[in-house]
Order: structure tokens, then sequence, then C-alpha cells
């Protein structure tokens, strides 16, 4: 397709194509399951999967200001890789500004 070495990075070669690689689609698809969540668009079964951090805590921290969920705890490999962990790490991660905008842009910025 590229004519490429056999050892040559893929990296380079999915941002020629214009391709996400797979952690890249994976990371993608679960901030927007964040933005819909947060935006209450997704089913009611999930309301219980995130806690915001305002709903845990009565006083007021650095995430509390912002609109961050509380971490589960996680003590095996399974429970560091759920959504419900994932999904919060992501989330948190992400600057104010960008949770804030609608999904069309928000798409577009992720990527």
């Amino acid at each position: 397709m590229t004519f490429s070495h056999y050892y040559d990075h893929s990296t380079p070669l999915f941002f020629r194509l214009k391709i996400l690689k797979l952690e890249d689609l994976v990371y993608l698809h679960t901030s927007l399951f964040m933005y819909d969540f947060h935006e209450n668009n997704l089913p009611s079964i999930v309301n219980h999967y995130f806690v915001p951090v305002k709903q845990r805590y009565p006083y007021n921290t650095r995430l509390a200001s912002k609109s961050s969920y509380s971490l589960p705890k996680a003590r095996t490999n399974y429970g560091l890789l759920s959504i419900k962990f994932v999904g919060t790490k992501i989330w948190n991660s992400v600057d104010e500004s960008l949770k804030k905008l609608r999904r069309q842009i928000y798409e577009v910025l992720v990527c």
C-alpha cells in the first residue's frame, strides 16, 4: 500500500494515510462515551457508572470546581481496564474548555 520497508515505524505511516491506530480509536470512543454520559445522552442503565466529585465530597476541591468524576477503586487489572476507570481518567484529563463544546467540534479536536 505504501511500499515502505518492513522495519519502518508505523506511526508516520498512519499519520500520512490519515488513519487512527487502534489505541487512538479506543481513546476517541471512550472520550465520546464520557461526553455522552456527561450530557445525559445515554440510557439510564449507565447513570450509576460515574460519580461526580461534587456528589462524593461535601467540601470544595480542585476537581469539584471542574466537571470531573471521582476515580473508582480498582485492585485488579480487570478493574484498571474497565470503562468506569479508564473513562474517568480520560474525562478528567481532558481540558475544561473541550468538555463544554458540542459533540461535532469535540470529535474534531480529539482526533
